[in-house]
């Protein structure tokens, strides 16, 4: 599935918006002409056919990632909600609503990551979170597609099959915000720049990790849950994989040292080094051989 070039005019954004229309419509669904009209009111736009404007392609992704299904019974296709995607696309506080459905269009692509992998079908969209979130935390890249942002990603081998244009990498970087697995920061009105930073991704799923568990063991459910962030059998399609596989580095060693500072875990020192993982941000290095869930997220 190409995220970030044939649907590149998708985004999560749409993926809500359609979310919400689609529930209020109920199991009578709405064909894509409907929608339109609904979502893309012919005097507030230039009129274009579905496929071409920004509703077509968030359909499509809707459907690949299990959010949404085509009816084609009766001659007209209608889209409606899956059934696992019904009943969570409203709730009484608009901000969290929208957090907690990014959390599920995440754990989406996350549930087809593994499988695609294996079907040697990854889509670039998880392709270039691996990549990204096995970054150092601490050196961002421009968010212009500018010299040292392309080398970057030349350099990491995943140009040709993922992140090639300024395109592809608005796309990307817009996605890996929304999704939680990204921050933005301003330095001045001229640059922005993106860094690894998972820890918004991590936070919803607490209520569902171990209490309290073995780091070996915790870290290996969390990524069988979200395996994008670092599962080892992800990490060896990248073109130039971690030189350290047993250390967790990156966003993810960020984010639990964050998720820490937050109150919401608890890394337990290793008692020996028998039970030990080491996470690894930079240059400072952490052992550990415990980790418990003190506060779990609401959202």
């Amino acid at each position: 599935m190409d995220y970030l070039t044939t649907y590149a005019r998708g985004a999560a954004p749409s993926l809500l918006v359609i979310s919400r229309y689609l529930a209020a419509a109920g199991s009578s669904g709405q064909t894509s002409e409907q929608l339109q009209r609904a979502l893309q009111p012919r005097p507030m736009i230039k009129e274009v056919a579905p496929r071409a404007s920004l509703l077509g392609p968030a359909l499509r992704i809707g459907e690949h990632l299990g959010l949404f299904e085509q009816d084609k019974a009766g001659g007209e296709q209608s889209w409606r909600l899956r059934t696992t995607a019904a009943g969570k696309s409203r709730t009484s506080n608009a901000r969290e609503d929208d957090r907690a459905f990014y959390a599920r269009v995440f754990g989406a692509l996350n549930a087809r990551a593994l499988a695609d992998v294996e079907a040697n079908d990854l889509s670039d969209l998880a392709l270039g979170i691996i990549w990204f979130c096995q970054r150092d935390p601490l050196v961002p890249l421009n968010t212009a597609w500018d010299g040292e942002t392309e080398t970057v990603v030349k350099s990491a081998g995943i140009r040709s099959n993922a992140i090639f244009n300024a395109a592809q990498w608005l796309a990307f970087r817009r996605w890996a915000v929304h999704l939680g697995v990204a921050t933005l920061t301003e330095r001045n009105s001229k640059n922005s720049y993106i860094s690894a930073d998972c820890t918004r991704a991590i936070e919803p799923i607490l209520s569902s990790m171990p209490v309290r568990a073995r780091a070996d063991t915790w870290i290996s459910h969390l990524l069988a849950t979200l395996p994008v962030l670092g599962h080892p059998r992800l990490l060896r399609v990248l073109p130039v994989p971690p030189t350290e596989p047993d250390v967790i580095s990156g966003s993810l060693a960020f984010a639990l040292l964050k998720l820490e500072r937050r109150g919401k875990v608890q890394l337990v020192p290793a008692a020996d080094a028998s039970n030990t993982m080491v996470l690894r941000v930079a240059n400072t290095i952490t052992r550990i051989g415990e980790i418990r869930v003190l506060e779990a997220s609401t959202a």
